[in-house]
Parts: C-alpha cells; structure tokens; sequence
C-alpha cells in the first residue's frame, strides 16, 4: 500500500510540473518564459499529500473507534443477556429443585397414607371378624338361653306336676 502511495505521489509531481506549462502554452499560444518553480510546487504537493495522509488517518482513526464503540457496546450487551440467561437458568433450576423436594413430600405422604389404609383397611377387616364373631356368640348364647327357658319350663312343668302330686300325697 504504501508503495501505491509513493506512485500516487509520483504522478501527482509529474502531472503538477507539467500542468503550469500547459497552462502557459494555451493563454498565450507559446512555451512559458519563465521555467516554472519545481520546489515550490513539489512541496505543495507533499503538504497536499501530507494532508491528505492525515485525513485519511483522521478517517481511519475515526472508522476505528467507532468500530470499538460497536464492538464494545456489542460485548456489553451479550454480557448482559448471559448474565439475565444465567439469572433465569438459576430461577429455573431453583423452581425445578422446588418441584422436585414437593413431588418428593407428596410422595412420601401418598405411603403414609397408603400404610395407614392399609392398618385401618387390616383394623376393619378384624373389626369385622370381631363382629362377626360377636354376632355368632350372641346366636349361641340366644339359643342357649332360649334351650334353658326351654329346660326350665319343662323342668317347672313337669316339677308342678310332680311338685302338686307330691304335695297330695303327703296331704
């Protein structure tokens, strides 16, 4: 690049030695009378090139910042959406670690009531049985109190009947 400048500048020179004389041939038809000043007119043009270096730096240094600015506030910006992206994972992970210790709760509660339906389905079961043990004794001691009634009627009777003639006998 800097190569292509110095020819830049080269033709720059040989174009600005030649112009003042072309300029003096077509006003007044003839070669100029005076040889042209070739220092001064070199110098202008390094000052012009010079100048023009600078503001082509002033533009890249320009270019440059602005281009760190972007890249700079593009930094900051993707740092701050990981940082509310790592927020909102930790929210997450908090909210599922939560879930987790409920359903967890639930499920130890869901075997504590299944053992206890259980233990109250076995106390029913014996309850039952009791129950039904219950009933049968009541059955039996109600027939067994129904053949007493039955013995001492007959007993009583048969008794009255004995109980009467051994009373006319001894009468």
């Amino acid at each position: 690049m800097a190569a292509s400048n110095l020819e830049w500048l080269r033709e720059r020179l040989q174009e600005d030695r030649q112009r003042p004389a072309a300029i003096e041939r077509t006003r007044t038809g003839a070669a100029p009378s005076t040889p042209p000043d070739d220092g001064a007119s070199a110098l202008d043009l390094v000052y012009q090139a010079a100048e023009m270096i600078q503001g082509m730096t002033d533009r890249a240094g320009d270019a440059e910042a602005r281009a760190r600015w972007i890249v700079e506030n593009a930094l900051n910006k993707l740092e701050a959406a990981e940082s509310r992206h790592q927020v909102e994972q930790m929210r997450q992970k908090d909210k599922l670690d939560e879930a987790a210790a409920e359903l967890a709760e639930a499920g130890k509660m869901l075997k504590q009531l299944q053992a206890r339906l259980a233990a109250t389905e076995a106390e029913l079961a014996a309850a039952e049985a009791r129950a039904h043990a219950a009933e049968a004794r009541a059955t039996e001691a109600k027939d067994a109190l129904l053949r007493i009634e039955d013995a001492i009627r007959v007993h009583l009777l048969r008794g009255e009947s004995g109980h009467c003639s051994d009373l006319s006998a001894a009468a």
